[in-house]
């Protein structure tokens, strides 16, 4: 039988995640296409979500969460940091951006007029490869892009 789970706020992740795991067979894929601004949650709270995310992971659910449509500042117009979007920033998801001309033959990032539908990035201030998370799997990529900037 399939169930349907709709939770439309960042509150309701954990227990989103919770009913999750409860379930007999997890979901293979789960498309979540909101989020926050990561600097509007705490660390405490990213963190337990994300583990969250993990717990549901191992079971063999892969999450592709959008990267955000505001685009890497998400709406704000800041000039010193990027601001990405959780959970897109939880290293146990999977980051979809939003591009388009693919049927043109040159896929680019979408951008729209006055940023609607600006595909959201950036780096996590949250789950750097400092931080709690082992993220050494990401250390020769990060290294090879900020070399080129």
């Amino acid at each position: 039988s399939q169930q349907r789970l709709g939770y439309f706020v960042f509150e309701d992740y954990s227990d989103f995640l919770s009913t999750l795991s409860e379930m007999d067979g997890t979901p293979i894929t789960i498309s979540i296409s909101y989020g926050e601004p990561e600097t509007d949650i705490t660390q405490y709270n990213a963190e337990h979500i994300c583990s969250e995310f993990a717990n549901v992971a191992m079971s063999g659910t892969t999450f592709f969460v959008s990267s955000g449509d505001e685009g890497a500042t998400f709406g704000e117009n800041y000039c010193r940091a990027y601001v990405p979007s959780f959970p897109a920033t939880c290293p146990y998801i999977t980051a979809v951006g939003a591009t388009y001309g693919f049927k043109q033959g040159h896929e680019v990032v979408c951008e729209g007029p006055e940023g609607i539908i600006t595909s959201g990035g950036g780096f996590s201030d949250i789950f750097t490869t400092d931080g709690p998370f082992d993220l050494s799997f990401q250390s020769n990529s990060v290294s090879q892009y900020l070399s080129k900037l």
